[in-house]
């Protein structure tokens, strides 16, 4: 399918936006092949398996301001980086699919046609039970954690 595509930038304002309100959680999880290997740290964040390097232990710490860290491949970046390398696309249609997928209004900047079913996909992960289940037992290790 070929896109079209006027790239024209958001301010950082926008962009700022999508990171803070986007959940890199849900993103992580989006990924159907990593998703069974999350894992909550002893801090309460959550460790999976890295998508830039083959891993066979969970090396990549997904931090709750939306930013990751690869202990093994020193990998670094916020949630679009991920969900571009993930999904691979490119920064724009990531940006726009991420604000739809979290309800985050953005300018209509470009015809990038987002990927609804990827949008959908990412809505059912925030509303599953799993997700909050996993969201609970970090919240539940990061409160016992402030409390010592």
């Amino acid at each position: 399918m070929e896109r079209k595509c006027i790239k024209q930038k958001y301010n950082r304002l926008n962009v700022s936006r999508v990171i803070k309100k986007s959940d890199i959680l849900v993103v992580a999880m989006s990924d159907s092949k990593k998703m069974r290997k999350i894992k909550i740290t002893k801090r309460g964040t959550f460790s999976i398996n890295c998508f830039y390097h083959d891993d066979r232990h969970p090396s990549m710490i997904l931090f709750p301001e939306n930013r990751f860290y690869c202990l093994s491949c020193k990998k670094r970046g916020n949630v679009i980086s991920l969900f571009m390398k993930m999904h691979d696309m490119e920064f724009l249609e990531s940006l726009e699919t991420l604000a739809a997928a979290f309800d985050i209004k953005l300018p209509k900047r470009s015809y990038v046609q987002t990927n609804q079913e990827l949008v959908e996909r990412l809505k059912e992960i925030r509303a599953s039970l799993e997700y909050n289940e996993l969201l609970e037992k970090g919240n539940q290790k990061l409160l016992k954690n402030s409390i010592n």
